[in-house]
């Protein structure tokens, strides 16, 4: 018995006058082909995770003297699932077409309906010179963009297949689907930047770009079948706006893990989708630029693993400028992920990594609608990637952060940054402390178990002499804690909260957001003593 899609080749749906729906099934007749002979309005390809309600949905789309173009690959396609569309369900849909009176013409009608003398593209969309597909959600979405390196893509263990209809992704072949993890199946990439950024990573004398895309393509094949990739915070944040908002979400993954800033350098969109900023850029502007929210960004462990701190501010800022500039979005909001831990001993990574976190929470003070949260007192599945469990506290700290001052909900979380450093002695030990007051809290500072993150250092040295040997949360100071000194220095020195590769940190509000980790910060006490220390 043969296929449906052996007998239905191709359908065009008059949905009332000049509002036609093209159904092309098989690929017989491909989308692009109409491009130079009938305005568009909107183009979708169906795959299995359509549910009858969302062709419903986009047969509602057709717009009056444009035409609205679907494409089924195969009803059924056995040999490539990824596309495929049950007969069932297209049975579903052709007597959908019967109940709302959709009348059925020939290939050879269009003319009749159209007048194709001027053609107005909107299916393209002509940018620096690169001509960007348009392919918006298929649900009205506010769209968030996920970018940086691998605790971004995602490497949490645990499984978490969930799903909500009202969570979407632009998988990287450029398809929208139901969100499900993974949200960044690599391999399946279209644009060829995720498989040559990967060769340079690689750091194989014996491996060529040549070998590197033949190994992507064998495990695209897999992929399709049983997606390849890990957990990620990027569901999860959707989960949490969706659940105070109502509002469905967009996501568009396109972080690769081992990712350096440089390789994300804005000056590569020149090279279009060769380039990880000019894929990232292409997908966004395919989506439609003014439905995006914002962008998440989780990167910077490669330049502390590579000793380079020293120019991560600059290069950061620069993404965020020229990113901002390129979607004509000053003001987009970008949410940042501070760096977590590396379970490693290496003195001089230590520092590195210190420095690419406050080169972080620095970023956030030259620009305005920069936010930050961290994820450095989560838990891990490996020696530096977050665990699944991890990734959930992280995607609802990310949540509570747009809540706040995005979608502007009250009683949400914010991010906590630390405030001001007053030199106190306690009434009842005699004992001087720093009083540390962040602000950003919500409810109250708490700890789990014992708190250890905080240093003080002669240059980049510790003495005995001169420690903090205790902290407490100030019972005078919700937003407050107590730094007791074994002694005043005499010389200035510096603070440091989340010291090395591998700080224990365990602070966080009444809404699970941490404090993030900063220094080292110069403390001058002969002026502590008689001014407050106010920090920007």
């Amino acid at each position: 018995m043969k296929s449906i899609s052996e007998i239905i080749f191709r359908l065009l749906f008059l949905t009332g006058q000049k509002r036609i729906v093209i159904i092309l099934i098989a690929g017989f007749l491909s989308i692009n082909s109409f491009a130079n002979s009938i305005i568009f309005s909107q183009r979708f390809t169906a795959y299995p995770e359509w549910p009858l309600v969302y062709f419903k949905t986009i047969i509602s789309k057709a717009e009056n003297g444009k035409a609205l173009v679907q494409q089924f690959h195969g009803v059924p396609d056995i040999a490539d699932p990824w596309v495929n569309t049950d007969p069932q369900l297209f049975k579903q849909l052709m007597d959908y077409r019967e109940e709302t009176g959709v009348k059925v013409i020939s290939m050879c009608e269009p003319d009749k309906y159209f007048d194709n003398q001027e053609v107005d593209n909107p299916a393209l969309n002509n940018t620096n010179g690169v001509q960007v597909q348009h392919n918006p959600c298929p649900l009205k979405a506010d769209i968030w963009v996920l970018a940086g390196q691998s605790n971004m893509q995602g490497a949490g263990r645990t499984p978490d297949t969930l799903t909500d209809p009202k969570i979407w992704m632009m998988n990287l072949d450029n398809r929208w689907m139901v969100a499900r993890c993974p949200l960044h199946r690599i391999f399946e990439a279209t644009a060829p930047a995720y498989a040559n950024a990967s060769y340079q990573l690689s750091g194989d004398p014996e491996k060529s770009i040549v070998k590197t895309r033949q190994f992507f393509r064998e495990q695209a094949i897999i992929s399709r079948r049983k997606p390849i990739g890990g957990v990620g915070p990027g569901i999860y944040f959707a989960r949490q706006v969706l659940a105070s908002t109502g509002r469905p979400i967009g996501l568009i993954p396109c972080a690769l893990g081992g990712s350096t800033i440089d390789q994300w350098d804005p000056a590569g969109k020149i090279h279009g989708d060769s380039s990880l900023y000019g894929a990232m850029l292409n997908r966004v502007r395919s989506a439609g630029i003014q439905n995006i929210k914002g962008l998440i960004w989780s990167q910077g462990e490669s330049e502390a693993m590579l000793g380079q701190p020293e120019t991560y501010k600059a290069k950061l800022l620069n993404l965020i400028d020229s990113f901002r500039q390129d979607i004509g979005r000053p003001d987009l909001p970008v949410l940042i992920v501070q760096i977590g831990r590396f379970i490693i001993r290496d003195p001089v990574m230590d520092f590195d990594w210190e420095a690419v976190r406050n080169a972080q929470l620095d970023v956030i003070k030259e620009r305005s609608n920069l936010f930050i949260t961290s994820a450095i007192d989560l838990e891990l599945d490996d020696c530096a990637h977050t665990s699944s469990q991890g990734h959930l506290r992280l995607g609802t700290r990310l949540g509570e952060i747009a809540l706040t001052h995005i979608y502007k909900i009250p009683g949400h979380g914010d991010q906590i940054k630390p405030q001001s450093i007053e030199l106190k002695k306690d009434s009842v030990s005699g004992s001087s402390y720093l009083h540390l007051h962040f602000n950003g809290v919500t409810g109250n500072l708490k700890s789990t178990g014992l708190i250890t993150c905080f240093e003080i250092r002669f240059g980049s040295k510790i003495r005995i002499s001169h420690v903090i040997s205790k902290v407490e949360t100030d019972p005078d100071d919700a937003s407050g804690l107590r730094l007791y000194l074994s002694a005043i220095p005499e010389e200035p020195v510096f603070l440091v909260c989340g010291p090395g590769t591998n700080p224990h940190m365990n602070i966080t509000n009444s809404r699970d957001m941490p404090i993030p980790a900063f220094g080292p910060l110069e403390i001058n006490f002969e002026s502590l003593k008689n001014n407050k220390l106010i920090l920007k």
